[in-house]
């Protein structure tokens, strides 16, 4: 497990911030952050097949995202979402 410091921690916001000027740009930030840390990217036409314990996501008109774990025996769910 890798620790942050509150400052790289911050510093990785400004930077993210930096770089996404628009909604277009911070998916495009967020797909590759995803891709990189072993999400499989879904699309709407497709059938999915979803996995236990594995990450996913799904993007619509490169301006939105939605991403999640499937979790076995999930008794529930949590969602974040900003505008």
């Amino acid at each position: 497990m890798t620790n942050y410091s509150n400052e790289d921690i911050r510093e990785g916001l400004f930077r993210f911030i930096k770089n996404s000027p628009s909604a277009f740009h911070t998916i495009s930030s967020l797909r590759e952050s995803l891709l990189d840390n072993g999400f499989t990217e879904l699309f709407e036409g497709d059938t999915w097949q979803i996995e236990n314990g594995k990450g996913y996501f799904t993007t619509r008109g490169g301006s939105s995202l939605i991403a999640f774990r499937a979790v076995e025996n999930a008794t529930g769910f949590n969602i974040c979402a900003s505008h």
